[in-house]
């Protein structure tokens, strides 16, 4: 989960600098995630995955939901 004080900042939309221990949070909170989520698909499904294909599935879904 998310430090109160970094969900505080996300809900204000304020930009938030690369290698920021804010920033640094997220990456660490979106990497156990998929782990987490690696785990699950394997277990239930005969489609096997890995965690860089479920971060690169998650950036491109992002990328199609995001004006750029």
């Amino acid at each position: 989960e998310y430090s109160e004080e970094l969900i505080k900042i996300l809900k204000s939309k304020t930009p938030i600098d690369e290698n920021d221990p804010n920033e640094v949070e997220i990456r660490c909170v979106s990497l156990h995630a998929i782990e987490l989520l690696v785990a699950e698909v394997n277990l239930i499904s005969d489609i096997k995955v890995t965690s860089v294909i479920l971060d690169r599935l998650g950036f491109f879904i992002n990328r199609l939901h995001t004006n750029f």
